[in-house]
């Protein structure tokens, strides 16, 4: 719904913003989009200015993630998109996926690397950034570890 809001016109109560969504594991739906902006727009067809302001980047790697994020293209898209909010979704999918359980110092420096870019995006352009993650727990440690409580 956030994407919704960033990209709906003033008079709809939105921001009249564009919005990057970086799409790691596929989820996200134009379908479902859709109907978020159709019961904004109560019930009028979506306008075609309204879906063009969201771009949506598959990502699979954090090499890929950075090479976008880092890109002058992608600095141009934020100017003159008149970007206002970058969401990646999931930074936890794409860690996982590179480096599973192994390599934790590695994953942090370039969880790192992503972070320190996204802020600097934020802070010089002005613009929301919002990073999902994927809760996970360490099942080994919990059946190793049981929580009693008294």
């Amino acid at each position: 719904m956030l994407t919704v809001t960033v990209a709906l016109p003033k008079e709809r109560g939105g921001l009249d913003g564009g919005v990057v969504y970086f799409d790691s594991e596929g989820g996200f739906s134009p379908e479902r989009l859709a109907e978020m902006a159709t019961s904004r727009f109560e019930g009028e067809v979506v306008p075609k200015e309204f879906l063009r302001k969201i771009f949506v980047f598959p990502v699979q790697t954090s090499a890929a993630l950075l090479s976008n994020l880092c890109s002058a293209q992608f600095e141009e898209l934020i100017v003159d998109s008149g970007v206002r909010l970058i969401v990646v979704d999931s930074v936890a999918s794409i860690a996982r996926r590179e480096f599973g359980s192994s390599h934790i110092a590695l994953r942090q420096e370039t969880l790192s690397q992503e972070a320190a870019r996204l802020k600097q995006l934020a802070e010089v352009f002005q613009l929301a950034v919002l990073v999902t993650n994927q809760a996970c727990r360490a099942h080994s440690f919990f059946l190793a570890h049981p929580i009693v409580h008294r």
